[in-house]
């Protein structure tokens, strides 16, 4: 965990003290929720990964078999940097499944990059994400209440501490029309 050193006088020296780093300690408690609720999630069977792995599909084919067998706590940032769109093909169990790597990948949206963004526009509802509100609520139906509270606990964490990353607002207006409530 990261500290910030303070100096405070003591008996007349100069002694160091430590100070915990707010953002830090958030994010680790936000990190810790995600992975403690999502820790049962089922793993998808090969044929629930996408919605259409059909042979002219090749996008859905290719995220199937790269996928397939994967547990999201092995999925680093690498790994979904080349996975970033295949969040957008995915069933709604799939998407429960490997929701908690995207999650913590972007709770560091520097190392992140394209990850964070996708994640967000995946979680916003409509008009601010991508799909429609059916879309929406089909790809988030699967998640239980602790789940749903820990993508709660994520959004609030990153209006706190990244919200200027994003100039339309789209985190804070998504906290305050759907995930406030989590």
């Amino acid at each position: 965990m990261t500290a910030i050193y303070e100096f405070k006088e003591a008996n007349h020296h100069r002694v160091p003290s430590i100070k915990m780093n707010n953002n830090v300690y958030k994010l680790n408690e936000v990190k810790l929720d995600i992975e403690r609720s999502f820790a049962d999630a089922p793993p998808p069977e090969f044929s629930e990964i996408v919605y259409d792995d059909s042979p002219r599909h090749l996008e859905g084919q290719w995220i199937r078999n790269s996928l397939a067998g994967c547990h999201w706590q092995k999925l680093t940032c690498a790994d979904l940097l080349v996975h970033e769109a295949s969040i957008y093909f995915m069933t709604p169990v799939a998407f429960r499944f490997f929701l908690p790597a995207y999650l913590i990948c972007s709770l560091n949206p520097i190392e992140a990059d394209a990850v964070a963004d996708s994640i967000i526009n995946s979680l916003s509802p409509p008009p601010l994400g991508v799909g429609t509100t059916e879309e929406f609520m089909s790809r988030i139906s699967l998640l239980q209440s602790d789940e749903l509270s820990s993508v709660g606990s994520f959004f609030r964490y990153f209006d706190t501490y990244h919200r200027d990353s994003y100039p339309d607002d789209i985190v804070h207006r998504s906290l305050e029309q759907f995930w406030s409530k989590y």
